[in-house]
């Protein structure tokens, strides 16, 4: 079976106390002033990226889009046992019987962004791995029979390409789009919703890209 998988992630606020502190670059500046500026900037950034770390970020949802079959899920609230929950639903579609050694689309960055969070928040999380699951070793390779990078077969590994880019180029679709920094109070107001109709949508880009593209760049596939 091949199915498009995508997640959504936010800041996991009970390790903020774990980050390293960030690398500040001050340059010639010897002002104190100004080098404090520059270094709660710098930690103001750091914040904002926490949500591209798996070790300090947490997955609020996943989407699965296969054309007939569809699954979005997000977390009932913010804590390791809902998260626990929700990535114990993923690996379960993952081996399931009919959908077994499956081809995962994705439309991630450098080394299968989506997928390797997913096993990263598992390990943390103390999840065991489920037999069926593919391991590591697929996610290094450009070419997989578990994992197709959409974006990488695209453009090329290194290079970066917006899913909504593409959509509207390829597909004449455009992407929902949506404010990030507000999916905490989106759960915590129990407006989860709002955040799976986004993810889903993403995932369903993501595969009927993959249908398009697939006859051009996948045969091997």
């Amino acid at each position: 079976m091949e199915f498009a998988f995508d997640i959504e992630t936010i800041p996991n606020k009970d390790v903020i106390d774990k980050l390293p502190e960030p690398e500040v670059k001050y340059g010639n500046t010897k002002d104190p002033e100004k080098r404090k500026a520059m270094k709660e900037n710098a930690k103001l950034k750091q914040l904002e990226n926490m949500t591209l770390d798996p070790f300090f970020a947490r997955i609020c949802s996943f989407a699965i889009y296969a054309g007939t079959y569809s699954k979005v899920r997000v977390l009932k609230e913010i804590s390791d046992e809902a998260e626990v929950e929700l990535i114990q639903e993923v690996f379960e579609v993952f081996t399931r019987t009919d959908t077994y050694n499956p081809t995962v689309i994705i439309w991630a960055g450098k080394d299968h962004f989506d997928i390797r969070f997913l096993y990263i928040r598992a390990i943390a999380l103390g999840i065991d791995k489920p037999i069926g699951m593919p391991v590591f070793e697929e996610l290094i390779k450009k070419s997989s029979q578990c994992f197709v990078n959409l974006m990488q077969v695209v453009c090329e590994w290194g290079k970066y390409l917006k899913l909504g880019t593409a959509s509207r180029i390829i597909l004449d679709e455009d992407k929902i789009e949506h404010d990030f920094s507000k999916f905490i109070e989106l759960i915590e107001s129990g407006r989860g919703k709002e955040i799976g109709k986004y993810n889903l949508q993403d995932a369903k880009l993501t595969y009927n890209l993959y249908k398009k593209i697939k006859p051009y760049f996948l045969e091997m596939y």
